[in-house]
């Protein structure tokens, strides 16, 4: 009765600690690194271990700057810098709101290959977009 019991306590243990890893790669995964696409021109960067940064969307040779966030739910949100106070604590402070971009994710290939879930700044043009990655110094 001992042995079955233990082998419940220690199948239980089991499947809720495989059950609390994250499968896949996430953004988050990725920092010190620059995000770029070129089909449309964006550009961000994810520094110090964080899973969050700055970054531009060029449109129509027009510079936004924008700040991101990944999210553990695989969706990363742009949001527009100048939509917020110029004292904003953007690593700290709430941001609120959907942002003017986001994205479900899969990231496969060193690839980040995002579906357009809200679209404030192309109208919906695309559906996906690729980002690549490099490591900054």
């Amino acid at each position: 009765m001992k042995k079955r019991f233990s082998l419940i306590i220690v199948l239980s243990l089991l499947i809720s600690t495989l059950s609390a890893c994250k499968a896949g790669k996430y953004g988050e995964d990725f920092t010190n690194v620059t995000w770029t696409s070129k089909d449309p021109q964006i550009e961000f960067t994810i520094l110090d271990g964080r899973d969050c940064g700055f970054g531009t969307i060029t449109v129509k040779e027009e510079k936004i700057d924008i700040f991101c966030q990944w999210f553990l739910n695989k969706k990363l949100v742009f949001f527009r810098v100048d939509d917020y106070p110029e004292d904003f604590d953007f690593y700290n402070d709430a941001m609120g709101g959907t942002g003017i971009l986001s994205f479900s994710y899969k990231i496969e290939r060193n690839k980040a290959i995002l579906k357009v879930l809200t679209d404030e700044v192309f109208g919906f043009q695309y559906d996906t977009i690729v980002l690549t990655y490099e490591k900054t110094e």
